[in-house]
């Protein structure tokens, strides 16, 4: 009788045995080591370095300020205009850049005619980044061809100007860029010497390679 109550307790133990042991042999095995996948990468900005060059494109609205002469301010004659470039730059370090810009403007005047100036431009500048925004600012300094009914200029050209740029990718960028014309007009009659001073305001898509 006590061998048959033994055996009873035996089996009864290893009713409750086995199964812990068929489920632990059907977990899946799990090293300690294993690396934790992270939710969110970390932003970094896109950081320049010599030889880095971009190429843009600028379309928008130029608006004529004033006209300056040896008497002051002269009369304005000349209305809102458009305005275009293409401009390159060249990175001679993570911040300061070389480049060129060609552009044009044309814009009405009072007299039902019209205006047209093409700037020929070298340019230097410094380009400060935060996070995905980039705000380059610059001087340009060149020529500027002029036309005006079958009047023809060929003058010096400077413009200062400061631009806003958000890196949507890699390879682009779209901002919105300012700029003050200086374009003067210098002959041999001081007294009609003219500088006229023009403001424009532009977006802007460039491409970095």
């Amino acid at each position: 009788m006590q061998k048959k109550n033994s055996c009873i307790v035996v089996l009864f133990l290893l009713g409750i045995i086995m199964p812990l042991m068929a489920q632990e042999e059907d977990e899946p095995f799990q090293e300690d080591n294993e690396i934790p996948v992270e939710a969110e990468v970390e932003y970094r900005p896109f950081l320049y370095a010599r030889g880095d060059q971009t190429i843009g494109i600028n379309v928008g609205v130029l608006f004529p300020l004033f006209f300056t002469g040896e008497g002051g301010v002269v009369d304005n004659k000349v209305m809102l205009g458009g305005t275009g470039t293409i401009a390159y730059n060249y990175f001679l370090s993570s911040h300061f850049f070389v480049g060129g810009e060609i552009g044009g403007m044309f814009a009405g005047t009072k007299g039902e005619n019209l205006l047209y100036i093409v700037p020929i431009t070298a340019h230097v500048g410094y380009q400060l980044i935060l996070d995905r925004f980039e705000i380059p600012l610059s001087l340009s300094l060149g020529i500027a061809p002029q036309s005006h009914l079958n009047n023809r200029y060929f003058g010096f050209f400077v413009k200062p100007s400061a631009s806003v740029f958000f890196r949507i990718h890699p390879d682009w960028s779209l901002g919105l860029n300012t700029g003050w014309w200086l374009v003067p007009e210098w002959g041999t009659n001081t007294q009609k010497d003219i500088i006229g001073h023009f403001f424009e305001v532009t977006v802007a898509v460039r491409h970095h390679f």
